[in-house]
This record gives structure tokens, sequence and C-alpha cells, in this order.
């Protein structure tokens, strides 16, 4: 299945020790006194258990054998080899986050062999503008930036909503539920996958529910996403064809749906019907 990644963000262009490695792993901050290594999380099991193989190595490979593989190929093939294993055929890049470290979407674009497209930060673009600026200034050179990424950009986004999330629109059904849903998936749930996204598709219409690995900085992470969502979307309609809940044409249809269209979809006024 060809997925349509509608959230990620660069990785990064310099190599890593397992410190640095680790920190980009997951949540944490990285190694600690008391949590120990970032290998010893659902993060960690699934980076062995999935990017090993692509790396020439056995699955389920040891964490010193992990990264002293990574190390010899270097950082631009570990990304060409583990990107191109997703099986992701369109990438959409936030440009807006720790930009100056990672690939802009032309570089993404050359190692996963895909193309890929700018996602512009609306507090990245206020960010640059309002150096030195007085009001009617900051609003006019907003403007003016905005215009000028318009001419290449896929799309625009805003972070407050990581803030409030769904309740900026309170009189929505279930808002605070599906805000919930979507968060704890985005927070790289790995054993758990399959029931968050259950979840999350019991509350939310099938249009409205796009793949994305929030793949950001490792490699790793967009295939590891890749593969989870795979899994967890898979089992999910299996689930439902063998409780007779929907039929294999629409299983089909709500696969592509999730996993690619619904990214690409048209004006609603242009979409297919069903």
């Amino acid at each position: 299945m060809g997925l349509v990644d509608h959230h990620c963000h660069g990785v990064l262009r310099d190599p890593l020790d397992r410190d640095g490695f680790e920190s980009w792993l997951c949540e944490a901050d990285g190694p600690g006194r008391w949590h120990g290594t970032m290998f010893d999380t659902q993060a960690g099991l699934a980076v062995r258990r999935f990017c090993a193989a692509p790396l020439g190595l056995a699955p389920h490979a040891g964490a010193e054998d992990y990264l002293a593989r990574r190390a010899e190929l270097g950082p631009d093939e570990v990304a060409r080899r583990l990107l191109r294993a997703a099986g992701i055929s369109e990438f959409l890049v936030d440009t807006g986050f720790r930009g100056d470290s990672l690939t802009l979407p032309n570089e993404l674009a050359a190692l996963a062999g895909a193309p890929a497209r700018e996602i512009v930060r609306l507090e990245s673009v206020a960010e640059r503008m309002i150096v030195g600026c007085g009001a009617t200034e900051f609003a006019e050179s907003c403007r003016d930036a905005l215009a000028t990424a318009a001419v290449t950009a896929v799309a625009f986004k805003s972070i407050a909503g990581y803030r409030v999330g769904l309740d900026l629109a309170p009189d929505r059904p279930a808002a605070s539920e599906v805000a919930d849903a979507a968060a704890r998936w985005a927070s790289n749930v790995v054993t758990g996958a399959g029931r968050v996204l259950a979840e999350l598709l019991e509350l939310a219409p099938l249009r409205s529910v796009l793949f994305s690995t929030d793949g950001c900085g490792l490699p790793e992470l967009f295939l590891v996403g890749a593969e989870l969502f795979r899994r967890a979307l898979s089992g999910f309609l299996v689930t439902g064809l063998a409780d007779d809940a929907w039929s294999r044409r629409d299983a089909e249809r709500i696969a592509t749906l999730i996993a690619a269209n619904n990214a690409r979809r048209l004006p609603p006024r242009l979409s297919p019907t069903w």
C-alpha cells in the first residue's frame, strides 16, 4: 500500500553517537540514570525489529551491533535505505521545527526516492518577520511572506492546536476525545497501536483520518511508523470483515482513504461519491 505521509519533518544530516541517537528515539531526552537506555523502550525494540534488515542485519540485532552498522553506512545511506523501505510514496514536510539541523523537502525527496512537499508553519513565518517590525509592518511582512510561500507549499499549519487540541471548536461532537486519541497515536504508540487506531476510528469520520509518521530526525521513525500503521489498520479491517461490519470492497476503500487519498483529496464539490 503506497502511503502519503501527511505530516513529518526532515532527517538529521550529521552522524550521531549513541546518546545522540537515543535522544531522538522517543519523547524522553535520552538515556538517564534511572530509566537507562532508550533501546529498552517499545520504540527501541521496534527499531531493532523493523530497521535492522534494511541495514543488512538480522531482525532484533543488539543495540551495539545496530549502532555500529549505522555508523559504518553513514547517515545518508542509512536514511536512503530506511526511507525507501518504508514504502511511503509522498512526504508532506513541516519545515518549521529544528530547520537548521534537518533535511529540507528536496533533500528528503532525494534520499527517499519519492516526492516531498513543504508544509509552512505559521509561527515560524511570524518569528522571522517580527524582528524589528512595528505592528503594521509585521502584518504586511507576514502577508507577503505567506503569499511567496503559497507558490510552492502544499499547506500551512499552526501549532496552536497542540496546546488546546480540537477544543478550539468546542461545538464539534467528541472533540476532546478525538484530540486525545490522536495525541496518543502521534506519541509513537507501539504495542497498543491497533487499539489506539481502533479508538480513533470509532470517533472520527473515515474521511477525516490521515496517515502520518510524524517522523523527525531519525529515518527509523518513518519506517517504524509506516510498519505499525499498516499492521494496525490491517488488523482493524480484518476484524471488521470477520464480524461482517463491512464488505471487502469497503475495507479496501477505507484503507486507501486513510493511507493516501484523504491527504490527496480534491475539494468536496469535486470528490467522488460512493
